[in-house]
């Protein structure tokens, strides 16, 4: 409720996630006094739109040696751009294969890749979010696992 003070009034609007992403209407409705009779203004219409996000993934370690029982762990991110958590789901790949798809929890998910799984070469896996009702899609990639060749024998 907006108390008028001369005729005018205003009020301050709620955080836009306080609506869904979609239109939403807004209207006045002045209840008359003994002055003036009710009306209603003509309706407004704000459009809420998804927001931006962004796409963060790590590789720990970055580099293993092949042959060796040591895993990499690939953790992802996404970041709103104003606020709110981003759900769904997140995709990693490794050119054409699929490495794994994490639900988000929080904003972020993990996945561990044992090292049989991987041979001798540098891979460039990259993080494809698909956006949820609120969020956008994003995309990422990170310095990339090298399963390093292992030493010479001594």
């Amino acid at each position: 409720m907006i108390t008028l003070l001369a005729g005018r009034g205003a009020c301050s609007p709620l955080a836009a996630t306080a609506y869904p992403v979609g239109p939403a209407s807004f209207s006045a409705v002045y209840q008359g006094d003994a002055n003036f009779p009710a009306s209603t203004s003509s309706t407004q219409t704000l459009t809420v739109l998804r927001a931006a996000s962004s796409t963060s993934l790590t590789t720990t370690p970055v580099s293993a040696i092949y042959g060796s029982e040591q895993s990499s762990t690939l953790s992802v991110t996404v970041s709103p751009q104003y606020a709110g958590i981003p759900g769904g789901t997140v995709t990693l790949t490794a050119g054409a294969t699929t490495l794994c798809t994490l639900t988000l929890a929080g904003g972020t998910a993990s996945c561990t890749l044992a090292p049989p799984s991987c041979r001798s070469a540098s891979y460039t896996v990259f993080a494809s979010y698909g956006g949820d009702t609120n969020f956008s899609r994003a995309w990422a990639s990170p310095p990339s696992p090298s399963p390093k060749r292992p030493p010479p024998p001594r």
